[in-house]
């Protein structure tokens, strides 16, 4: 029976082709043309259109992070209909942030405002989350004990599902980082601080925005903290061309 179970898994997961998804994208006030298109699963990476128009290879359940200078960063989940008819997205350019804002005579309870930081999940620390997690239900269905389980982390174990959504929210979590880094400084900039070449740029900020320890300092440093770290990257990317 578990060889049956493991062989239908392996038919399966050799069946599931990817295809060609049809998007467009628009923007209020913004060029598309500067927006770009990554499988976070495949890790492939495609420019929109002038017209707003993409063309990328996917499949359901991929990942498709949307990002580019101007605009706020934002992740779809592919569904099947996506796949048969097309996928239309709508993006926002970032707001410019307020130096102060000042409230005045304001109730906790009447507001709604908590007094702790809840946790947030990404799109792909959610999916993650749910197909790694055994999520015991107590007294619901058959168990051991009055207690049931999902056999949703099993099944992806099987089939590699788990290695799938772990890569896709690695992709995620690196182009956060990235982002980051370009919300403070632009390419050219970075290259004359940094006194490198602005063709490598981009590549040295993606290396540096795959590594763990880098993702927090990009999202919590200052400027000047960030730009010694990027310069630390740039030795540490150096090296790592040579190899």
């Amino acid at each position: 029976m578990i060889r049956l179970l493991l062989f239908c898994l392996c038919m399966t997961t050799v069946m599931a082709q990817r295809s060609i998804l049809n998007g467009t994208v628009a923007i209020s006030g913004y060029t598309t043309s500067a927006v770009f298109v990554q499988n976070a699963t495949t890790e492939q990476e495609t420019q929109v259109a002038e017209n707003g128009s993409f063309e990328i290879l996917c499949q359901a359940d991929d990942l498709l992070l949307f990002y580019g200078d101007g605009i706020d960063f934002f992740r779809v989940l592919v569904e099947e209909n996506h796949l048969k008819s097309s996928l239309r997205v709508t993006l926002t350019a970032k707001a410019i942030p307020l130096e102060e804002v000042q409230i005045a005579n304001y109730d906790d309870v009447m507001t709604g405002i908590i007094r702790y930081k809840p946790k947030r999940y990404t799109v792909a620390e959610r999916r993650f989350k749910r197909i790694a997690s055994l999520d015991p239900t107590v007294g619901l269905g058959p168990g051991i004990g009055g207690v049931s389980f999902s056999l949703d982390p099993i099944m992806n174990k099987l089939n590699g599902g788990i290695r799938k959504y772990k890569r896709a929210l690695d992709a995620e979590k690196a182009e956060i980082a990235r982002q980051h880094v370009f919300d403070k400084f632009d390419s050219e900039e970075l290259a004359i601080r940094l006194k490198i070449d602005k063709q490598q740029v981009e590549a040295m900020v993606r290396f540096a925005a795959e590594e763990p320890e880098f993702q927090k300092i990009a999202k919590e440093a200052t400027e000047s903290a960030l730009l010694f770290q990027l310069s630390r990257y740039w030795v540490i990317y150096q090296e790592h061309l040579k190899k």
